[in-house]
């Protein structure tokens, strides 16, 4: 695709480069693959750069060549799911002249005829609706269609989105409180209410409110955003966050925010409890820096205890390296290095026949 593809766009073979580029898109959306490693997703990410490069120079009608070639892909369904996600998602944030937009509604009426039950329906009545109105339908019409569709989160978003764009504060405020009501079994929707409401209260200086819905959010909502929490914090008296800091830490809250929030309290004592009691070795990693400062001794016994437990496992190269990384690291404990010294030793005693072990142990000045 480097090769090619971009060399004929620089060249101006535009209708060449974009053939190419759904030949490869088909032949890859064809393979029995396994896409655990990303690499269908990045296919499609340079697709989608080199249609807009594409996009940029093609004249009329080139341009009407492509739009029809995603139109039928999509009606047709001759993508997978993924595939059909970025070129629906390509198609309508493009092509924004009115020829375009009156064949979008087509394409977007045969989705919702089709999807009546899919999780995309929503997504396809709000976009028609953002079309309907730059297309200048009635009022009347646009009015009625809102009214029809209104339990749709889709439809809500847009005339949010409208409110916002207006300025005016207190619609948006009166959309997002109904759509909380409507969506209340929706987690990530609430959240996403949530999150709004407390940016809109701040905004009008509604302090009550602003306080509620930031709690909310906090704790019935488990808000593991730390940036939120802190405003919360600075919106307290020393002793209403006092309160709230210990609920925090007695709630549901991801495990992540909760270890950084002890840190940035200061709850040293607290945080390597925590880590201790789950010794998971990327958060011993994460924090070492300020634990090593007021527990050196017991860091020391923490990496020296998993040295000593994971020496039995390792069986190669890599991982001989990698467990003997941890061996320097010890080294630089207060007594540290007689340690690493007699983990070496014994090594050298036990494993003598590995030599992979013994080669990385001489590395690594051992």
């Amino acid at each position: 695709m480097k090769t090619n593809i971009e060399s004929m766009i620089d060249k101006n073979f535009l209708v060449e480069a974009f053939e190419l580029t759904n030949y490869v898109l088909d032949k890859i959306t064809n393979q029995p693959m396994d896409d655990s490693d990303g690499g269908i997703v990045a296919v499609a990410g340079d697709c989608k750069d080199y249609w807009l490069e594409i996009m940029e120079k093609a004249d009329d009608k080139s341009k009407d060549k492509m739009f029809r070639w995603f139109n039928n892909k999509l009606l047709k369904h001759q993508l997978d799911d993924f595939i059909e996600d970025v070129v629906y998602e390509f198609i309508m944030k493009n092509f924004a002249e009115e020829k375009y937009l009156e064949k979008k509604l087509a394409l977007l009426d045969e989705f919702i005829k089709e999807d009546k039950f899919s999780y995309n329906y929503s997504k396809y009545i709000g976009e028609k609706l953002k079309i309907m109105q730059k297309l200048n339908y009635p009022a009347e019409q646009i009015n009625l269609y809102k009214e029809r569709y209104w339990k749709l989160p889709e439809i809500r978003k847009v005339v949010f989105d409208e409110y916002m764009a207006q300025e005016d504060w207190q619609k948006a405020i009166e959309i997002l409180e109904e759509s909380k009501k409507l969506d209340e079994d929706n987690y990530l929707f609430m959240a996403r209410y949530c999150k709004n409401l407390i940016e809109l209260y701040k905004k009008v200086g509604n302090k009550k409110a602003y306080r509620k819905e930031l709690t909310e959010f906090i704790f019935d909502s488990c808000g593991s955003d730390l940036s939120l929490i802190y405003e919360l914090k600075e919106d307290c008296t020393p002793e209403e966050w006092l309160s709230y800091r210990e609920k925090i830490l007695a709630g549901e809250m991801l495990r992540e925010i909760k270890l950084e929030l002890l840190e940035k309290e200061g709850m040293y004592e607290e945080l390597w409890r925590e880590i201790f009691e789950r010794a998971e070795l990327y958060e011993i990693d994460r924090y070492e820096k300020v634990l090593k400062k007021i527990f050196p001794e017991r860091m020391l016994d923490l990496y020296v205890d998993y040295i000593r437990k994971n020496q039995m496992k390792v069986s190669n190269r890599e991982q001989y390296s990698d467990l003997i990384k941890y061996l320097k690291k010890i080294t630089l404990y207060p007594g540290g290095e007689k340690e690493a010294k007699e983990i070496a030793a014994n090594w050298r005693d036990v494993f003598k026949r590995r030599r992979a072990m013994m080669d990385e142990l001489n590395k690594a000045g051992f």
